[in-house]
C-alpha cells in the first residue's frame, strides 16, 4: 500500500514536471518568436535606410552635374567675372585712397593715436591689471583706430572711381543672385530629376512603413513581456 502511494505521487511530480518544462518551453519559443519579429523589423528598418541613402546620393549627384552645366553657361560666367573685376577697381580705388591719406596729418596722427593704444594696451599683459583697466586700455584701440576708418570711408566716398565700382559690384552681385535664384527654381521643377525624386520619395515612404512596424514589434513584445 505505501509502496503504491509512493508511485502514484512520483507520478504526479512528474506529470506536473512535464506540465511545467512544457509552459517554460512555450514561452521560450514565443519570446523567441517575438525577438526574431523585433530583429526582422529592425533588420528591415536599417535596409530601407540604406536604400533612401543610396537614392538622396544618386539625386545628389544628378543634381550636382546640372549645377555644373549651369556654372559653365554664358550668363553665370559672365556675372562671375563681372564681380571680380568690380570687387578687384574696388580694392585699387581703396588702394589710391589709402595712397593718398597717408600724406595728410591729421591721418598720419590717427594711426600714430592707434599705435600708440595698442602698445599700452599690449604692456598691460602680464603686469597684473585688473579687468576694468585692459577694457578702458582695449576701448581706447577701439576709439582711435574708429577715426582712421572713419577718415578712411569718407576719402573713399569721395573718389568717383570708387563710387563707380561699388555700384558695379553692387549691380554684379545683384545679377548674379538672380540668376541663383532662376537656377535654384529650375532644379525644382527639372523633368531630368523626376524619377531620381519619386526614388527618394518611395525611399521615404518605406523606411516610414519600416519605422512603424519596428515599433509595432516593440510594442507587442512589451506587452507580451507583462503577460
Amino acid at each position: 500500500m505505501l509502496a503504491n502511494r509512493r508511485i502514484k505521487m512520483t507520478m504526479r511530480g512528474f506529470r506536473w514536471g512535464v506540465v511545467l518544462l512544457a509552459i517554460a518551453f512555450s514561452a521560450g519559443s514565443l519570446s523567441a518568436q517575438q525577438n526574431t519579429a523585433t530583429q526582422e523589423a529592425r533588420k528591415r528598418l536599417a535596409e530601407v535606410q540604406k536604400e533612401l541613402t543610396k537614392a538622396q546620393g544618386m539625386l545628389n549627384v544628378a543634381i550636382a552635374k546640372i549645377k555644373a552645366e549651369f556654372q559653365k553657361g554664358d550668363e553665370w560666367t559672365q556675372a562671375q567675372a563681372a564681380v571680380k573685376q568690380a570687387q578687384q577697381e574696388l580694392e585699387a580705388a581703396r588702394k589710391a585712397v589709402a595712397e593718398a591719406l597717408k600724406a595728410k596729418p591729421e591721418y598720419q596722427k590717427a594711426l600714430a593715436e592707434k599705435k600708440k593704444a595698442e602698445e599700452e594696451k599690449e604692456a598691460m599683459r602680464g603686469t597684473g591689471a585688473s579687468a576694468e583697466k585692459f577694457f578702458e586700455a582695449a576701448n581706447k584701440v577701439l576709439l582711435a583706430a574708429a577715426v582712421a576708418v572713419k577718415m578712411e570711408n569718407e576719402a573713399l566716398a569721395e573718389e568717383p572711381k570708387a563710387v563707380e565700382a561699388k555700384k558695379k559690384l553692387a549691380d554684379a552681385t545683384a545679377a548674379t543672385a538672380a540668376l541663383q535664384k532662376l537656377y535654384e527654381e529650375s532644379i525644382k521643377t527639372n523633368p531630368d530629376l523626376e524619377t531620381q525624386r519619386k526614388d527618394v520619395e518611395a525611399a521615404k515612404e518605406r523606411v516610414v512603413q519600416a519605422a512603424k512596424e519596428l515599433a509595432s514589434a516593440r510594442k507587442s513584445d512589451a506587452s507580451s513581456g507583462r503577460q
